[in-house]
């Protein structure tokens, strides 16, 4: 039988469909403790920054059938998954997207703000939307456009969070071309959000087109509805904060810090103090990568501020992997995170004296392998019941044709846990065809990636992910006919659920 010659490439292809064309150890110093996870049972619902890496404290389908692999880790119990009975959506369906981040304000109202593209690729707005109920109804979101991030498509990736009022304050990066300017925008709203002209934004941070890369980047509120950015600046990371007059860029406080790297996912407590979560090199580099924990009482700007404690080795390798950080009801840090070392998500607490690594206790749940590999998201009901959003295969956890959410049901701060597992989708379940640009045939969503995820007053789960298109193009024949094919991806529109 002949083969086939694959060559799999990411593309920096155009967002719109349109316009595409073919072509361990732990580190030292007293580690934390390990425990197996517990027993996962089927559950149909979830009971009752958030979001992704980066979120602040306040973030037709068919049925498809169980296909639950097991995996028992360090004595762990067995996986199983419902049938997907959650319904997602396209609450945007004319654009293209990536980079969502999802909230949900004490009045009950779900924001949610992404990336995204035209269908024909003349423009690349941010949106925002909001949807106040009945979410699973695409009808029920309206979009309005924020603002741009740049022609040449180097911008984006914008952050969302809500003050104790509801009112939504939000952060991008735009830059128009390679070698031009760049800088980051404000954006902040108190009334009508879904009218543009109730915006007010500004550029509030310059730079020129090395300064700044914007997938290192945190923005959160403390309780105050103060402003916190911690980003990639030219000399490192460079923290900046803002009380009032946040459009006014004078009013931002730009400070240095080398305690931490940009890719730090901040929150705040109910006291103000900042906690943040991070993945640095280990101190021997031979090492890979550490996951650090870190704690400031105020004054967050110097480095003399903070405490930092290494938890967990993540990889031994050169490749870092997807983290989130929440809070508990009573401020306590929890932890989700990809082990590169063991290609297993797994799950963190600390109740006390937490910048000691010894205080970090660690579960390795008996969720499928591979899954959280390219995405996860934390958070912490009232119930105090860590929720995780993640994507992996509906069968084996391997790939990205699916999207879950697990919810832990007891034990949750113990090494004994129990998890139901929802499937939120996979791609079987997305009716809306992918875009095929070379008429392969072999076109096929992938979802669940960069998920972000928010709990509203009932402890109820709000999740949105990226969607796109694996696509496969024949580039080529070999002498004796075989077709050499490239693999490329484009992104479809953001998806939506409400499991």
């Amino acid at each position: 039988m002949r083969s086939t010659t694959i060559l799999i490439t990411r593309v920096a292809a155009c967002l719109a469909f349109a316009a595409c064309s073919c072509g361990g150890s732990s580190p030292s110093g007293g580690g934390p403790t390990r425990g197996g996870g517990g027993s996962l049972s089927p559950d149909g619902s979830a009971g009752g920054n958030a979001g992704g890496a980066m979120m602040p404290p306040q973030g037709g389908s068919s049925g498809h059938g169980a296909g639950g692999g097991t995996s028992t880790p360090d004595g762990g119990g067995p996986s199983t998954r419902d049938g997907g009975s959650s319904a997602a959506i396209f609450p945007d369906p004319t654009f293209t997207g990536e980079s969502a981040a999802i909230a949900v304000g004490a009045d009950g109202v779900t924001r949610l703000v992404y990336m995204a593209a035209d269908p024909n690729g003349s423009s690349l707005p941010i949106r925002y939307g909001e949807c106040a109920s009945s979410c699973n109804d695409g009808g029920s979101w309206k979009f309005v456009v924020l603002g741009e991030y740049g022609s040449g498509g180097l911008g984006g990736s914008p952050r969302l969070a809500l003050d104790a009022a509801g009112h939504p304050r939000v952060m991008w990066f735009s830059q128009a071309d390679v070698g031009g300017a760049s800088g980051f925008l404000y954006a902040e709203c108190d009334t009508g959000c879904t009218t543009a002209t109730n915006w007010h934004a500004n550029e509030i941070i310059m730079g020129d087109a090395f300064t700044f890369r914007l997938q290192n980047s945190s923005f959160t509120l403390d309780p105050t509805g103060a402003r916190h950015v911690l980003f990639q600046g030219s000399l490192g990371a460079t923290y900046a904060s803002c009380s009032t007059d946040c459009t006014n860029a004078a009013s931002w406080t730009l400070d240095s810090l080398t305690s931490l790297p940009p890719n730090a996912d901040l929150r705040f407590d109910a006291q103000g103090r900042l906690r943040a979560a991070y993945e640095n090199f280990d101190p021997d580099v031979l090492n890979g990568y550490d996951l650090y924990y870190a704690e400031c009482g105020g004054d967050c700007g110097q480095d003399a501020s903070w405490q930092t404690t290494a938890l967990f080795n993540v990889s031994t390798g050169t490749a870092a992997y997807p983290f989130s950080l929440a809070l508990a009801p009573d401020g306590s840090p929890r932890l989700a995170f990809y082990d590169g070392n063991t290609n297993q998500l797994d799950y963190a607490w600390c109740s006390s004296t937490c910048t000691q690594a010894a205080s970090w206790s660690v579960a390795i749940p008996s969720f499928p392998p591979d899954v959280g590999r390219s995405g996860v998201a934390l958070a912490v009901g009232s119930d105090g019941a860590p929720r995780i959003a993640f994507s992996g295969s509906s069968s084996s956890g391997a790939g990205n044709d699916s999207a879950s959410l697990a919810v832990c049901s007891s034990g949750c701060t113990s090494t004994a846990q129990a998890w139901n597992i929802s499937l939120i989708e996979s791609s079987g379940d997305i009716a809306t065809p992918p875009p095929d640009p070379c008429s392969t045939g072999t076109s096929t969503w992938q979802l669940g990636n960069e998920p972000t995820l928010a709990l509203d007053a009932s402890s109820r789960a709000h999740v949105a992910y990226d969607l796109y298109a694996l696509f496969k193009c024949q580039v080529a024949t070999q002498p004796d006919g075989t077709p050499v094919y490239v693999v490329n991806t484009l992104p479809g529109p953001i998806r939506y659920a409400q499991p």
